[in-house]
């Protein structure tokens, strides 16, 4: 036996009402072995990756924006497929990754940063600036035409081309609560050097960044980087 649990992992599923219904399945997709842990009573799916011995957590969001536990739960390769069975209602899905939809739905990421803070001191940070590193200018533009202002019809004022976007949330009370920084965009199609930017993130002792984008498009979040200065003298 050998331990592959983490004390974050474990706590978390000690806030459930029971684990002892908890389901596991398994699946490999270009060499990763992935075992899946369902936990019907909780409605939450946590994945476990063999090969890179990381853990993440994998949903679905209903019309209010409520997380459930992944749908597809019984799972088997089959015809040259991974496939696998809604427990809700016993439709067959496919497992593919060049998929970017949840059976039509747009797939949703959320990415949580460690914490930030000042451990030589102690003293509150400012975070200048967080930087995206990630793949964009995958996803379609969107064109509107924006008035110049309430006077005026909508078709009467400059033209507005948007790609997808990414959306930055903060803590800046260890994680307890989280606030809504800003919006910047994922690049229109063939954007690949824009690298998604927020300014003036905030002062705390202990910051958390979060970030959370959705659409039909292929991304990969390959680091976060931040421009902090710590404050001299904080009592």
């Amino acid at each position: 036996a050998q331990r592959i649990s983490t004390h974050a992992i474990e706590d978390e599923w000690l806030t459930y009402p029971r684990v002892d219904d908890c389901i596991v399945t398994t699946m490999q997709i270009r060499g990763h072995s992935f075992v899946f842990y369902d936990f019907p009573t909780a409605d939450r799916t946590w994945v476990f990756d063999k090969a890179t011995q990381e853990w993440h957590e994998e949903g679905w969001f209903d019309g209010n924006g409520v997380q459930h536990r992944c749908k597809d739960l019984f799972k088997a390769f089959a015809y040259g497929v991974n496939v696998a069975q809604d427990w809700s209602s016993g439709q067959l899905y496919q497992r593919d990754e060049t998929n970017f939809s949840d059976n039509g739905r747009p797939l949703t990421y959320i990415r949580g940063m460690p914490h930030m803070v000042d451990n030589d001191n102690f003293n509150r940070i400012t975070v200048w600036r967080i930087i995206a590193d990630m793949e964009c200018g995958n996803g379609t533009g969107v064109i509107t035409l924006n008035p110049w202002s309430a006077g005026f019809s909508p078709g009467f004022g400059p033209i507005v081309h948007q790609g997808p976007q990414i959306l930055l949330r903060v803590s800046r009370d260890r994680g307890f609560t989280f606030t809504t920084h800003s919006l910047q965009t994922l690049g229109l199609p063939g954007g690949y050097n824009t690298k998604p930017t927020f300014n003036r993130c905030g002062v705390a002792y202990d910051f958390i960044p979060e970030l959370q984008w959705t659409g039909p498009l292929h991304t990969a979040l390959n680091g976060v980087f931040a421009v902090v200065e710590p404050h001299l003298g904080d009592e």
